[in-house]
C-alpha cells in the first residue's frame, strides 16, 4: 500500500469519526471520564512500546540506509 493510499483512507475515516464520535460512546453507556482514562492508557502503552522497540530507520514510506559506501 502506497503513501497516497493511506491518505485516501485517512480522508474517508476522519469525517466519519467526527460525525459518529459523539454518539458511539453514549450507546453502550460509556462515560467521558472513563473514555479519557482508557485513551490515556492506550497512549501510554503505545509510547512504552515505541520506547522499547529498536530503531528501524524508516522515514515516511521509504527505508533509509545509513551505511557508509
Amino acid at each position: 500500500m502506497s503513501c497516497a493510499d493511506h491518505r485516501d483512507h485517512n480522508l474517508a475515516i476522519l469525517p466519519g469519526s467526527l460525525l459518529m464520535g459523539a454518539y458511539v460512546p453514549s450507546f453502550p453507556g460509556i462515560s467521558i471520564p472513563a473514555l479519557r482514562v482508557a485513551g490515556g492508557l492506550v497512549i501510554a502503552f503505545a509510547g512504552w512500546n515505541l520506547l522499547q522497540k529498536p530503531s528501524d530507520d524508516v522515514i515516511g514510506c521509504e527505508r533509509v540506509s545509513f551505511a557508509a559506501t
